[in-house]
């Protein structure tokens, strides 16, 4: 069997799994941080071609009955473990025909979109005090670089940052243009202008309850406790 080690990256992942594709026997593909040797195989080292994994991006556009790529994509942002490997078999079994056999890939893929589309109606911009907007986030997966299209498209006039604090990155933008970064954990201090308008949104939430007909496990349902911390009028 062989056993392909690759960067950890998007890319580095398309890499590998363009050169195990070709392969005739037994093949697996792994994250640099996931492997751990075998006695019964010898590792290669996958080396991300920029232009290698463009190329099997657009196979997977383009050749397959379906397009897969967003598949791909989205099962990888899950950072599920081994989630290269089950790609891989994923993809051996579309090709053979096997469609049903692809459930916990379409699962994954399903986990991620969800995800992505709850924190879009989630997502809260601060004012603060440096003048841009900030939106400290917390996700399950991996899903910043699927929401900055979205608000970069919104944001025209204005800086802007969405913060991973779980993973420490963050989309920063400026109007139509953004970039995921490195950023470790901050606490911005808020404009003054920003308080007064969290103050007024906390008491219009608080005059609107009826204590007697809070059902918690309804606000559960609706928006997952995760998210609250993030939420002004549940911080």
């Amino acid at each position: 069997m062989k056993e392909y080690v690759y960067d950890g990256s998007f890319q580095g992942m398309l890499t590998a799994l363009s050169l195990a594709l070709e392969e005739e026997g037994e093949v697996r593909i792994w994250n640099r941080e996931e492997f751990r040797p075998s006695l019964f195989a010898k590792p290669l080292e996958v080396k991300t071609s920029a232009v290698e994994s463009f190329k099997f991006k657009k196979k997977l556009v383009c050749n397959y009955p379906e397009p897969l790529y967003r598949t791909v994509l989205h099962s990888f942002l899950s950072e599920e473990k081994s989630s290269a490997n089950l790609i891989l078999d994923f993809l051996i079994r579309r090709g053979k025909g096997e469609v049903a056999l692809g459930h916990r890939v379409r699962e994954l893929e399903k986990r991620v979109s969800v995800e992505k589309v709850r924190l879009l109606g989630f997502i809260r911009f601060q004012g603060v005090e440096q003048g841009y907007f900030y939106a400290p986030v917390q996700p399950i997966n991996n899903v910043l670089g699927l929401l900055a299209p979205h608000f970069a498209s919104r944001q025209k006039g204005h800086d802007w940052v969405i913060h991973d604090v779980k993973r420490e990155i963050a989309a920063v933008g400026k109007g139509r243009n953004w970039e995921i970064r490195a950023l470790p954990k901050l606490k911005p201090p808020l404009s003054s202008e920003e308080k007064t308008v969290q103050n007024l949104w906390k008491e219009h939430f608080t005059s609107l309850a009826v204590p007697g007909r809070i059902n918690r496990k309804r606000q559960n349902s609706l928006i997952p406790r995760r998210y609250w911390p993030h939420l002004t009028e549940k911080s």
